[in-house]
């Protein structure tokens, strides 16, 4: 019996507001990374996850903002990258 991966859901967070931080790390080879960001840390005490769906043209670095959604464990996912100040 073969069962089929569904993608989990997720929920938009804090009303679709953006943040700014910076992508503090990323591995190719595992296709995730994370952002700092000071004020999602105050929410949720960790870095919001970066998935490469997600990163872009953007590197470890860069200074980006974006928007978060919680996966099913409420844990923060990065969404909707866009170039920083």
């Amino acid at each position: 019996l073969a069962t089929t991966w569904t993608k989990p859901p997720v929920t938009e967070a804090q009303g679709g507001q953006r943040f700014s931080g910076i992508i503090s790390a990323y591995t190719p080879a595992k296709n995730y990374g994370f952002i700092k960001c000071e004020e999602t840390f105050n929410l949720y005490g960790k870095d919001v996850f970066l998935s490469s769906q997600e990163i872009g043209p953007f590197a470890v670095g860069s200074s980006v903002t974006f928007r978060v959604v919680e996966n099913m464990l409420g844990k923060p996912q990065a969404r909707d990258l866009e170039q920083g100040l």
